[in-house]
C-alpha cells in the first residue's frame, strides 16, 4: 500500500495561464503562458482539430470483406473471407454493447456505449442477406493500414492493462477491450463467477475468486502480464455484492476481431472450418462488403465529450496512413506538425502521441490558445468540447461550476495524469467577448482536485467579470501562488 505525507498545496505546483481574445488573438492575460507543460488529455484538441482540418467532418473509416471470388450458389465460401481494415475506432460486438449499456456511469470506460458502434453481428447478418453460408477457408486479417507498433512511446507499463492504454491496430474491436465481470456465488466458500463480454476464446481467464461472507470486504485483484492474453483474478466478493466490472487490454488487436469475427459467424449458423491468420492482401481480391462509419465529426464529438484515448490514436495513425502512407505515430506526427506550422507554430511543443497519455508530450498555454483561436469558428471542433455543469451523459465537465456563471458557457477539454491537470478552451465573459484560454498545471500531489479547484476558480472569474475586470482578477489569483510557479 502507498503512504502519503504533506499534499502540495496550489503555491508548490507550476501553473500556466493564457486568456485571449477569440476574435484578435489579443492576449488578456498571462503566467508562464510561454512555458511547456504536461498536457494529458489537452493534446486532443490538437490531434482532433487537425483532423478535421485534414481529413473533413464527412470523412468515414471503412472496413472492407474480401474473397478471391464470390460464394457459390449454396452459399459455400470455398476459400478465404478476407478483414481488411482502416482504422474504424466504432467496431464491437453486441453482447459487449447490450453489457456496457447495464454499467452504472461512475463504473464505465469513458462514455460507452456511444451509439456509434457498429457490430460485428449487424454486418454478419448483412453477408448472410447477401447469400454467405459457410467458409471452406480461413480468416484472414489484414491491417496493414497501420503498423505493427501498438503502444506509443512514453506510455508506462502500469497502463498497458486498463482500457486507458489499449493497443492501437487499423482492425480493432470494442476499442481493443475486454469487458470482465465478477459476480459473488450464493454461498460462501464457493468460487465468485467470472464472464467477460465477448465469451472469447482469444483471451484466457483464471478465476483465483472466493465467495465470502455478506458482511466481509469485497477485495480483488485483476492482472495481464505483458504480450500475454491472459487475465487473472484473484481475491475476494461478498455475498450479495453487486458485479464488479473492470476493462482490461487485449493484446494484437487484429488477431483479437479476427477470432471473435469467426466465433460470431459460427453462432450465426456460418461455420468456418479455417483458422484465424494474419495476411496482408492484394487489390485483385473481390470486395464482398463495405462496412462505412460515423461521420468523422460525429466520432471527434465522442472523443472529445468523453476524452477517449484510443480514438485520439487511431485518428492519429489515420491521419499519417492518408497524407503520408505511413499509417504510424511517425506518420500522424508529421501530419500534425504541418499543421501546426500552418497555424504559425513552431516552437512551444514536443509531442509523442494523439490522446496525451505519453508523459513526453509538452506543449505551453500559449500553443494551445493558438489553436483554439484558429478553430473558433468551426462548429464540429467547438460543439464537441464538454460544457461545464452539462454533458451528463459522458462529459468530462457536467459535475463542475455547476450554479456559477460559467455552466452552460464555458466549454473545455480537460485533461489528467498522475501530477497533471488541463483545462483549455472558450468561454464568454459578462460583456459576452469570446475568450479562449488554457490553464495548465503540473507537479500535483495528492490528486488532481488541486489543479481542478484551481481551474474552476479561473474558469468562474473568466465568466463573471467584465474583459477591463478580469486581468486584475486573475493576478489576485496569481499572487497566491509561489513565485516558483
Amino acid at each position: 500500500k502507498l503512504i502519503e505525507g504533506r499534499t502540495r498545496s496550489p503555491s508548490e505546483i507550476h501553473v500556466g495561464i493564457h486568456v485571449a481574445l477569440a476574435s484578435s488573438g489579443g492576449t488578456v492575460f498571462g503566467h508562464n503562458e510561454s512555458k511547456p507543460f504536461i498536457p494529458a488529455s489537452n493534446l486532443k484538441i490538437v490531434t482532433s482539430a487537425c483532423a478535421l482540418d485534414l481529413l473533413g467532418p464527412d470523412y468515414r473509416f471503412n472496413t472492407d470483406f474480401l474473397s478471391q471470388s464470390r460464394w457459390r450458389q449454396d452459399g459455400l465460401l470455398d476459400g478465404d473471407l478476407v478483414l481488411r481494415g482502416f482504422g474504424d475506432p466504432t467496431l464491437a460486438d453486441l453482447e459487449t454493447v447490450e453489457l456496457w449499456k447495464t454499467v452504472p456511469r461512475a463504473d464505465k470506460a469513458y462514455g460507452l456505449p456511444h451509439g456509434l458502434e457498429i457490430t460485428l453481428e449487424s454486418i454478419v447478418q448483412k453477408l448472410h442477406r447477401l447469400g454467405l453460408r459457410e467458409i471452406a477457408g480461413d480468416i484472414l486479417i489484414d491491417d496493414s493500414f497501420f503498423d505493427d507498433k501498438r503502444v506509443a512511446d512514453g506510455w508506462t507499463t502500469d497502463d498497458e492493462p486498463w482500457f486507458y492504454g489499449s493497443q492501437v491496430g487499423a482492425l480493432s474491436l470494442n476499442e481493443n477491450i475486454l469487458t470482465v465481470v465478477v459476480n459473488p456465488s450464493p454461498r460462501a466458500g464457493d468460487p465468485g463467477t467470472v464472464k467477460t463480454a465477448p465469451p472469447t476464446s482469444y483471451v484466457r481467464v483464471t478465476n483465483e475468486t472466493t465467495t465470502t461472507g455478506e458482511e466481509t470486504t469485497t477485495s480483488l485483484l485483476f492482472t495481464r502480464s505483458r504480450a500475454q492474453n491472459e487475465i487473472i483474478v484473484k481475491g475476494s466478493i461478498a455475498c450479495g455484492h453487486k458485479s464488479v466490472v473492470k476493462f482490461m487490454t487485449v493484446e494484437d488487436p487484429g488477431l483479437y476481431i479476427g477470432h471473435v469475427l469467426r466465433e460470431v459467424l459460427c453462432k450465426s449458423g456460418i461455420p468456418v472450418s479455417g483458422l484465424v491468420r494474419r495476411r496482408r492482401v492484394n487489390e485483385r481480391m473481390q470486395l464482398l462488403l463495405r462496412n462505412r462509419s460515423a461521420p468523422l465529426s460525429s466520432i471527434v464529438y465522442y472523443l472529445n465529450k468523453a476524452s477517449d484515448n484510443f480514438y485520439a490514436e487511431m485518428l492519429l495513425k489515420t491521419m499519417g496512413a492518408v497524407a503520408e502512407k505511413d499509417g504510424s505515430w511517425e506518420g500522424g506526427l508529421k501530419v500534425i506538425q504541418r499543421f501546426l506550422r500552418r497555424q504559425g507554430i513552431r516552437s512551444g511543443y514536443r509531442i509523442a502521441d494523439g490522446s496525451g497519455l505519453s508523459r513526453y508530450n509538452l506543449l505551453t498555454p500559449r500553443v494551445l490558445t493558438t489553436i483554439l483561436r484558429n478553430a473558433w469558428r468551426n462548429s464540429n471542433f467547438v460543439d464537441s468540447l464538454p460544457v461545464a455543469g452539462r454533458d451528463k451523459g459522458y462529459g468530462t465537465l457536467w459535475r463542475r461550476m455547476k450554479n456559477t456563471a460559467a455552466a452552460g458557457n464555458l466549454r473545455a477539454k480537460t485533461g489528467t495524469v498522475e501530477g497533471v491537470s488541463t483545462l483549455s478552451g472558450y468561454v464568454n465573459s459578462l460583456d459576452n467577448r469570446t475568450l479562449v484560454f488554457s490553464i495548465m498545471t503540473n507537479g500535483i500531489v495528492g490528486g488532481a482536485k488541486i489543479g481542478r479547484d484551481l481551474q474552476d476558480r479561473v474558469g468562474i472569474v473568466l465568466a463573471s467579470n467584465r474583459l477591463a475586470d478580469i486581468p486584475a482578477a486573475l493576478r489576485d489569483i496569481c499572487t497566491s501562488l509561489n513565485p516558483k510557479t
